[in-house]
């Protein structure tokens, strides 16, 4: 769910005009030689440590508070703590959070059938999303249901006409002469005409994940529907994704973050080690080589500074954009050949991110346990759960691409 109210600082364009899909661009793939500490000679051992405090640490805020609601910071920032929960098993090999995690997660589903919690459908699938993984990091049958079962809820409001999906208004079967077909409305609301790049690309990114574990057609009709929908209507110029589009007016809002980036990323490279479709691969390795060097997002250093802004004692959806970007970078990662360049470029960003956490944000950097808001420090400016849950994708990102 985005706060619209919160994100005045992370608007980076804010007009109402049409996106422009770029078919072909050339990207470079080289790591930029002024990026700040791109490389690592800390052990695997070291960075699973690393990781695992961090998220020991996270799960201290839980105290006093439920498994949907952990430090206060509400639904779907709470699924994307499980998720890192998770994450850190699944990159380190390991089953440490297992039955913490199971045990959150049902009692999610138990008590949100299908993480149907609130009006928002992106908050449903930050959840679905949980359950994917647990399935991939542990071979939990009854997450895997969850998250079949969740997938079936949403799929609903996947567009497949010029009405219905439980909305009173119709809508075009064209904007700018391209199929609006595809797309996963932002809101249950029955006015809401929003669909956005973050709840498709959720969307995109579980039916691909689906697909691949179970092969079902439905899955991969999901998918590249949700895909044609990005393609067609929100993939600006520059070649990122957008942030969403009335569907009713056709009006887009080209606001530009990195977590839309990233699961676009993850959806793509998903169904490319799937069908292994060169297509999806090298739009995947586009938005990721262009997003990495954009100046929005980050400084010279290759630092992120995007959700960083002060005071650091305010939370807002912001805070947590970068850590999902990077999970979706990282499955690029895991998806792409062996010798292709983007994995030396998605080390090499991931590596910086890590490093100036370390060095720079942490409580302590001989043995870092807590990280501030700010990545680039000061290291003294608050602990805060939204900061200590950013810092987790960047940390078990620093184990699964070293």
């Amino acid at each position: 769910m985005l706060s619209w109210s919160t994100l005045t600082a992370l608007v980076l364009l804010a007009t109402q005009a049409a996106a422009t899909p770029l078919e072909a661009r050339a990207v470079d793939l080289n790591v930029p030689s002024g990026w700040r500490s791109p490389t690592t000679s800390r052990s695997r051992d070291n960075r699973v440590a690393i990781s695992k405090n961090a998220v020991n640490r996270m799960l201290q805020y839980k105290n006093g508070y439920s498994n949907q609601n952990i430090g206060n910071m509400n639904y779907w920032p709470s699924a994307n703590v499980w998720t890192e929960v998770v994450m850190h098993d699944f990159s380190a090999g390991t089953k440490d959070f297992a039955g913490a995690s199971l045990d959150a997660v049902g009692d999610t589903f138990g008590q949100y059938p299908n993480f149907h919690h609130n009006d928002w459908n992106d908050d449903t699938l930050w959840w679905q999303w949980v359950a994917v993984y647990q399935y991939r990091t542990y071979g939990d049958n009854t997450a895997l249901t969850w998250a079949r079962n969740s997938w079936d809820f949403i799929s609903r409001y996947q567009v497949t006409g010029t009405s219905g999906n439980s909305k009173s208004f119709s809508w075009p079967s064209q904007c700018r002469s391209k199929s609006t077909l595809g797309g996963v409305f932002w809101k249950l609301t029955p006015s809401d005409t929003y669909v956005n790049a973050i709840t498709t690309s959720l969307f995109m990114a579980a039916s691909a994940q689906l697909y691949d574990l179970t092969g079902e057609q439905k899955y991969l009709n999901g998918a590249t529907n949700a895909r044609n929908y990005i393609r067609n209507h929100l993939i600006n110029s520059q070649g990122l994704v957008l942030d969403g589009m009335n569907i009713q007016n056709c009006a887009i809002t080209d606001w530009v973050f990195t977590y839309n980036q990233g699961k676009y990323i993850e959806a793509l490279a998903m169904l490319y080690g799937k069908t292994g479709q060169v297509a999806y691969f090298d739009e995947a390795v586009n938005i990721a080589a262009l997003s990495m060097k954009q100046s929005n997002f980050q400084g010279n250093d290759g630092v992120i500074t995007e959700g960083q802004n002060a005071p650091y004692d305010k939370n807002d959806d912001g805070r947590n954009f970068k850590g999902i970007y990077l999970r979706g970078l990282v499955v690029l990662y895991r998806k792409a050949p062996a010798n292709h360049q983007i994995r030396n470029l998605i080390r090499a960003y991931v590596n910086v991110q890590a490093n100036a956490l370390i060095d720079l944000a942490s409580d302590n950097s001989a043995n870092p346990v807590h990280y501030a808001v700010p990545w680039k420090g000061p290291r003294n400016s608050g602990q805060f759960p939204w900061g200590q849950l950013a810092a987790l994708d960047a940390l078990s990102s620093f184990v699964n691409v070293n």
